[in-house]
């Protein structure tokens, strides 16, 4: 398309010219501008625009590496006034374009990249039929947006003409922000993900949130994840959604926990209703024995895949083991921060489930190179996760390689690891043949010419295997 638009337009692209004079550089470039033609935009068809739109899409700088999606969407409203055919072509290439695929609205930031009715209503016009991740951020109008703002939120949502398929919004009272949800999700059957926060939940009551959800489900049917919150970013009744609302949804892929779950029936329930969920999350919660002997009686026994004790879940070694033997399709391991556990306790791991395929070591998880062995030589790593791993030595970057796992592993994942520098890390990449993915984070202030090097060198492995560049935390 973008060879179409040279050869219809009659550009010239000219060799660049050196001048030994830098003084009159700019001169002879901006000479050299004004004697191309000019191009004749609008007298290109409107679909040939549209593709060369396409191309349009500033990346934020502000990271080493950053996906398309999270571009500027300034480029496309600089082509659109470029002339009248352009106004056409933009809206569009918006339809499919990724610059707009993720979308997010902060009403009464004001010149500060906020958004009033009016340009909440364009912004819909010229870019909604594209977005499909919406988010909705109200802390600068004290979460708690004008009859004027509600509406034209309500007009960018039916803008996006049923496409949207993952939707935020920041607190909002409930009792205005029930309804006014339900509004956005009558306009997106097509919706996947919601998360919603409210203000004001005080009096809020199970029974209000069963109501609110069953209308919900109703509206959105293929609704995956669900997650309502209060201002403070807890449970808005205080329960965790597998033991209140996920019932409602039968699509959830995902049962998220907290606190200390303990009503046992309400959680059976929620996994009978929840057919295709093979997911559970009980990060932060403190697990009893009681609770694993609840969910190894389910369903869940027989399907479920992935089980994440993140953070600084309380959970004893013998209910992690016996949540290891009890799932019969587990793949998906990770474990809690400064979990103390020995090289006891991962023998036993890889004999209860040796068909762990991805593991997640907590924060200063103390595991030591013997330990590390273990894991790698017993399983078929696809994934490892070493986050603020302390006790490793650099004997540990040949344990990998020399290990099963080193034939195995497609994914790493290290966080303030000393001994994985950048050039260890290079090490790794290259003697795993695999490995397409690498997130890596060393809080080392900035990256010297040595650690660019490495960089450079493992994106080019990485994109050699069809891979990503690196991502940085």
């Amino acid at each position: 398309a973008f060879l179409a638009f040279l050869v219809e337009t009659q550009v010239s692209v000219r060799p660049k010219i050196v001048s030994a004079s830098s003084r009159s550089a700019p001169i002879m470039a901006a000479s050299a501008a004004a004697a191309r033609p000019t191009p004749r935009l609008d007298g290109l068809p409107v679909e040939l625009l549209a593709r060369i739109a396409l191309y349009a899409g500033r990346r934020k700088q502000f990271h080493r590496t950053i996906s398309w999606e999270k571009g500027d969407p300034a480029d496309l409203l600089a082509l659109r006034s470029a002339c009248r055919a352009c106004v056409a072509a933009v809206r569009l290439a918006a339809r499919d374009h990724a610059v707009v695929e993720y979308l997010s609205i902060r009403p009464g930031m004001g010149s500060h990249g906020g958004s009033d009715g009016k340009a909440i209503e364009a912004k819909g016009r010229v870019f909604g039929s594209g977005c499909r991740h919406l988010r909705v951020f109200t802390n600068h109008c004290n979460n708690n947006p004008s009859a004027d703002i509600l509406a034209a939120l309500r007009s960018f949502v039916v803008s996006t003409r049923g496409r949207l398929l993952k939707l935020y919004v920041t607190p909002m009272p409930y009792s205005i922000g029930r309804d006014f949800a339900l509004e956005l999700c009558r306009a997106s059957p097509q919706l996947k993900e919601l998360t919603l926060r409210f203000s004001e939940v005080d009096t809020i009551t199970g029974e209000d949130i069963d109501e609110f959800c069953a209308e919900l489900s109703g509206l959105c049917p293929l609704l995956e994840h669900v997650e309502l919150g209060n201002a403070n970013y807890n449970p808005i009744i205080g329960i965790g959604e597998a033991e209140s609302y996920a019932k409602h949804f039968p699509n959830t892929k995902r049962l998220n926990f907290g606190g200390e779950p303990v009503r046992y029936a309400a959680i059976e329930e929620t996994v009978r209703a929840c057919t295709r969920a093979d997911e559970v999350d009980l990060s932060e919660c403190t697990v009893r024995p009681a609770l694993m002997d609840v969910l190894l009686r389910t369903p869940l026994r027989g399907r479920l895949k992935k089980m994440d004790f993140y953070s600084e879940t309380e959970i004893s070694l013998h209910t992690v083991l016996q949540c290891a033997r009890g799932f019969e399709l587990l793949t998906h391991l990770s474990l809690p921060d400064e979990f103390a556990a020995g090289l006891d306790f991962y023998r036993s791991l890889v004999q209860a489930r040796p068909t762990l395929k991805s593991l997640e070591l907590g924060w200063n998880c103390e595991v030591d190179d013997a330990c590390l062995q273990v894991l790698c030589d017993s399983l078929s790593l696809e994934h490892l996760s070493l986050t603020a791993e302390n006790s490793l030595s650099p004997a540990a970057i040949d344990t990998i390689l020399q290990s099963r796992s080193a034939q195995t592993l497609r994914s790493l994942m290290v966080y303030e690891t000393p001994v994985l520098t950048s050039t260890n890390m290079l090490r790794l990449v290259g003697g795993c043949p695999l490995i397409v993915e690498v997130n890596w984070y060393q809080n080392d202030g900035l990256s010297s010419a040595t650690e660019e090097d490495d960089f450079d060198a493992i994106n080019r492995l990485l994109k050699s295997r069809g891979g990503k560049e690196m991502s940085f935390y």
